[in-house]
């Protein structure tokens, strides 16, 4: 058996809950139902949906762009997902690189706040591999300066992120994604999300914009299809064949982006997605708490080792569970034992952003020494609700 890096913990049962109800549940009433659990359970004021991440964040930008045309400067972390990147290429901004932090592997405040200036229009926050960060010194530089801070939360796990007790510690946007590897997959799809009053009717007009995407009867089967696919074979008995198709597709070295640039032309989910979205709220405290016993299982045998591991102001879920290595040997160490288990491990795939073939940012720049640390010596180890890394161990020939 293999344990797949990440999976989408699709259960039979929720296909047949999703193939029961696109007959008898209209799109409307799937993705109110839909829209309304997911700002019950974040505690948000209003939420936009999205057929992508990246789709929901091009559209705040464009968004804030028009209400302020003279700022064309969007500072991002410079080492995160690209797609945040094209994003904000896609909304005709420019890209400005901030360095992450080593002790959160998130965009480091203070270096972020030194390249905050009158052409700012954004900063956006990624919140990686699960860790919500601290982002108080950037807020406090709002004071006197008009730019939006957008927090990256497609990584988290979407519970107890939005407490009322922190929402004044919070940006003033939220970027949500429902893709396959996920907290809440609905194969794919994102959001943008408030909860602050006086950005509710910006989300809402986006919401309204973008409209309800209805592919239809068809539509519905292939993404049922899909659901089937991938529940199907992230699972341990069966990834080991999985492993071999995905292998032939995975990229190489270089994270080209050229095929990630095309806004996609459905403005949301389909029937079956918001439906199976709602199935995965219920299940979603469960399936983060798994989560979390799992990464406390790398925890309790990194946590005295020579690693780098991240910080984070609240309880990590974890998406992934993050460590740098300072030792090669001891990478290559548990990379191997971890292989000799049949656990898949991830370096993350993602480079440094100002290093990237094909952006219009693109350089080889040695300002960015933690992003270019953190990008060559990470390990991602799995922690999603598939198996329990507890009763796997394997850790257990580690210190042999």
């Amino acid at each position: 058996m293999m344990v797949p890096s990440v999976a989408v913990p699709i259960a039979f049962t929720d296909i047949v809950k999703v193939m029961e109800r696109i007959f008898t549940q209209d799109i409307r009433v799937s993705r109110a139902k839909f829209k309304q659990g997911l700002e019950k359970t974040l505690a948000v004021k209003e939420s936009a949906i999205f057929h992508s991440g990246m789709d929901a964040l091009c559209a705040l930008l464009k968004s804030l762009a028009a209400s302020q045309p003279e700022k064309k400067e969007v500072i991002i972390p410079a080492y995160t997902c690209p797609t945040v990147l094209i994003a904000v290429e896609n909304a005709g901004l420019v890209p400005v690189f901030a360095d992450i932090n080593i002790n959160t592997f998130c965009i480091d405040p203070l270096k972020t706040v030194e390249k905050i200036s009158n052409n700012t229009l954004a900063v956006i926050v990624a919140h990686m591999f699960g860790a919500v960060t601290d982002i108080s010194a950037i807020l406090r530089s709002k004071a006197g300066m008009n730019f939006s801070v957008i927090e990256d939360f497609c990584q988290t796990a979407m519970t107890d992120i939005y407490n009322p007790g922190i929402i004044s510690q919070r940006g003033d946007f939220a970027i949500l994604s429902f893709g396959r590897a996920k907290m809440l997959s609905t194969i794919n799809g994102g959001a943008v999300v408030t909860y602050k009053d006086e950005y509710v009717s910006a989300v809402r007009e986006l919401d309204v914009q973008n409209g309800i995407y209805d592919g239809g009867f068809f539509c519905d089967m292939k993404y049922i299809f899909k659901m089937s696919v991938f529940g199907l074979a992230v699972r341990p008995v069966f990834y080991c064949l999985a492993d071999k198709v995905l292998a032939r597709k995975r990229s190489s070295d270089k994270f080209n982006l050229k095929a990630y640039r095309k806004i996609s032309s459905n403005s949301g989910l389909c029937n079956a997605q918001y439906i199976l979205g709602a199935i995965m709220l219920d299940r979603l405290k469960s399936m983060n708490g798994i989560r979390k016993k799992n990464g406390s299982y790398y925890l309790s045998h990194l946590a005295d080792k020579d690693v780098f591991l991240q910080d984070a102001i609240l309880d990590n879920y974890y998406l992934r569970f993050a460590a740098v290595f300072k030792d090669k040997r001891f990478k290559k160490k548990v990379t191997d034992v971890m292989k000799s288990s049949g656990m898949k491990l991830s370096t993350g795939d993602y480079p440094v952003l100002s290093t990237v073939a094909g952006t219009e940012a693109c350089t080889e720049d040695a300002r960015f020494p933690i992003a270019s640390l953190v990008a060559s010596d990470i390990l991602l180890f799995p922690t999603h609700p598939m198996f329990d890394a507890w009763e796997y161990n394997p850790f257990k020939n580690l210190e042999r």
